[in-house]
């Protein structure tokens, strides 16, 4: 899953899977969760930074989702790349994101399609 990169890192991996989650619905799939299989010994930082950073998450989340979900989006495999694009160019308009995640975005994909 493609990791945006022009937003805080505490709202990064959340709202890559709001995104996510939207293409998967649009398709009937489902996704599926289980405990950890790993320990995180965590570094010492200060929570008051993390909170600074997570404040975006907070105020957007809701708004990100439920704009997302009245999109118009493609239903097929062939078309999850396509609605990506589209999701993110919308998100920038809205200013999510900076206009440069899709420089990010389309490197990715390149990347992806490479492999």
């Amino acid at each position: 899953m493609y990791l945006p990169v022009t937003c805080t890192m505490r709202c990064t991996d959340i709202w890559r899977s709001i995104i996510a989650l939207q293409i998967l619905k649009k398709n009937k799939l489902e996704i599926l969760f289980f405990g950890t299989t790993m320990y995180q010994n965590r570094n010492i930082h200060n929570l008051m930074n993390d909170f600074d950073l997570e404040i975006p998450m907070y105020l957007n989340s809701k708004n990100i989702f439920d704009f997302i979900e009245n999109l118009k989006i493609k239903k097929g495999e062939k078309y999850f790349e396509e609605n990506l694009i589209i999701i993110y160019q919308n998100l920038i308009k809205k200013k999510i994101f900076k206009s440069s995640e899709m420089i990010y975005l389309k490197a990715w994909l390149k990347d992806c399609n490479n492999l």
